[in-house]
């Protein structure tokens, strides 16, 4: 169920308020959530968390799109090496 801020405990709600001026929605608790030191959760290929930076704490694969077939759409995502 999304969150929402009448439904919050307090002090979330106040603060979130305070800070962007106004009530929030549920992506910023789900950011909060994401932001906390040792979040982690299981994804579709392995582990999901964050360095401290922000930064998803996982390779990245690069790609590029190339004229093909196999999306359906004419295009494709292709693996840069």
């Amino acid at each position: 169920m999304p969150w929402h801020p009448l439904r919050s405990t307090p002090p979330f709600a106040q603060n979130a308020s305070s800070l962007w001026g106004g009530d929030v929605n549920w992506r910023t608790a789900l950011a909060t959530a994401l932001w906390g030191q040792g979040f982690s959760a299981t994804g579709s290929t392995g582990a999901v968390g964050f360095l401290p930076s922000g930064d998803r704490n996982a390779t990245v694969q690069l790609v590029k799109v190339q004229p093909g077939t196999r999306s359906g759409t004419g295009f494709n995502f292709v693996p840069l090496p």
